[in-house]
């Protein structure tokens, strides 16, 4: 049967198709005011059951606030009856298109992986479970950014392995949908980054076509294979390995937790710290617990959730290519406390002064030019004087006046060693950063927002733990040690 077309929609003209799906399809409108390119999901058919739209709709409306998640415009019914969802429109490829052309870099990937941590996140605590993260459903913008779409499967009734992409999926969403929480979340977000390293899913060989019952064999029974690239760190090894485990409990506990590790790295690799952009904690007015919106009744009447005026986070030079909102009070430090009161417009200075003003600039400009005329010369200076070193690789930034963790104990608990520690001075957004020797054999740098970790230790002899407090904006404490024979 021939698919209509694009279907009338006020206020919008038509343009190209873009995307085809089982459910759905996608095409690009130009919006006549304000004028802009826009995409339109238009799911198939009509009725009274197609409730995936309206549902999807309330879903991405909550949640499109965050800059890596697709921003949602409007939603409603054509004229010929078929439900339709008007999205931003992000111009560059997928990032399903993208490893299939090419492996991405290591720093690229961690920046991408950190910014869909905290889109992840920022679903869960909204109370939603997305269920089908996978490369194909990151969009990116005409900016670079990640934008995590598609939340359809999150809000479909049931939401079976039937509408999961299994390449992607959790062993115990596979097994038993039910079983499905914020954990396989982010096995199926490490499974994208893990694919966009390697260039292939965690259990596909090479490009290698596998049936379904083969894949679901080695996503219940294997372990996810190491990369193996030489330019990747044993750190995100290690990191991926953990967010993939079987096991769920063996997981980060949530999506932010495997921000931070990935944080984690890109400090070990001396690159730029990538934002980890979340909003205050909501208040919910119905069970505060993690629910999956499953169902259009639900999510039309159930709990809602109420959201806490933020102030803008602080922006790193580069760092946002998409607005985020701005706190109240003004724009650019007006009606700040403590700034300036503004001129007026009838406000004068006399001539003399605006002579003195203009000589003391000039005079100041010509200070600061020396100032840096001398700085470069004489860096210039040192730089043919001191032979080239290597680099050595960073070390953690401890912050003088963040308190370091106390009554840090280690103890045996079968063939593991469980530690605990106290934070002497517990801040909002508080972590742990925590690094184990195993027999003078140092394990990967993790971070956790709990005071207690479980270490593997079969067969060792000595375990030595070190911890330290890292605070939201990424102040250190000096690291508190113990051992254990």
């Amino acid at each position: 049967m021939r698919r209509p077309g694009a279907p009338a929609i006020e206020g919008l003209e038509p343009l190209d198709l873009i995307g085809r799906g089982g459910s759905a399809d996608v095409y690009t409108y130009r919006q006549v005011m304000p004028p802009r390119t826009v995409a339109v999901k238009v799911l198939h058919g009509t009725g009274e059951g197609h409730t995936l739209a309206p549902t999807e709709a309330v879903v991405m409306a909550a949640l499109s606030h965050h800059p890596a998640i697709v921003t949602i415009h409007q939603a409603g019914v054509s004229e010929d009856g078929r439900r339709y969802l008007v999205m931003e429109y992000c111009s560059r490829p997928n990032l399903a298109r993208r490893y299939r052309s090419e492996p991405m870099g290591v720093p690229e990937a961690l920046s991408l992986g950190v910014r869909l941590s905290a889109a992840v996140e920022t679903a869960h605590r909204s109370g939603v479970l997305h269920r089908d993260i996978k490369p194909a459903n990151v969009l990116v913008t005409d900016y670079g950014w990640p934008a995590l779409a598609d939340f359809g499967i999150a809000s479909s009734h049931g939401g079976s392995t039937g509408g999961m992409s299994l390449l992607w999926a959790a062993p115990e969403a596979v097994e038993d949908p039910d079983a499905f929480d914020a954990r396989s979340d982010v096995y199926s977000l490490a499974a994208t980054i893990y694919t966009l390293l390697a260039g292939h899913a965690p259990h596909e060989r090479g490009s290698e076509r596998l049936e379904a019952s083969t894949l679901v064999d080695r996503t219940l029974r294997e372990s996810v294979p190491p990369l193996g690239r030489s330019d990747v760190p044993t750190s995100l090894e290690a990191v991926l390995a953990r967010a993939m485990a079987r096991d769920p409990q063996d997981r980060f506990d949530a999506a932010v937790d495997l921000g931070h590790a990935l944080q984690d790295i890109e400090r070990e690799l001396g690159l730029p710290v990538t934002e980890l952009t979340l909003s205050l904690p909501e208040t919910t007015t119905g069970d505060p617990s993690l629910v999956d919106l499953t169902d259009w009744d639900t999510a039309a009447t159930g709990a809602t959730t109420r959201r806490l005026a933020a102030p803008a986070p602080a922006v790193p030079g580069g760092e946002r290519g998409r607005s985020t909102p701005r706190s109240l009070g003004g724009v650019g430090g007006v009606g700040e406390p403590g700034s300036p009161a503004p001129a007026t417009a009838g406000s004068t200075v006399p001539a003399a002064g605006r002579v003195a003003v203009r000589r003391l600039a000039l005079a100041l400009c010509a200070a600061i030019v020396a100032t840096i005329i001398i700085a470069w010369a004489l860096s210039r200076a040192a730089q043919v004087e001191t032979p080239d070193e290597p680099t050595p690789a960073p070390e953690p930034a401890f912050t003088a006046g963040v308190p370091a963790p106390s009554d840090l104990v280690l103890r045996r608990e079968g063939e593991d060693v469980v530690a605990t520690w106290v934070n002497p001075s517990p801040q909002p957004g508080d972590r742990f950063s925590w690094q184990a020797e195993l027999d003078g054999v140092p394990t990967a740098r993790e971070s956790t927002t709990r005071t207690q970790v479980r270490v593997p230790a079969g067969g060792v002899t000595e375990v030595c733990l070190q911890v330290a407090v890292v605070r939201q904006d990424g102040a250190l404490s000096d690291p508190e040690e113990q051992c254990v024979p």
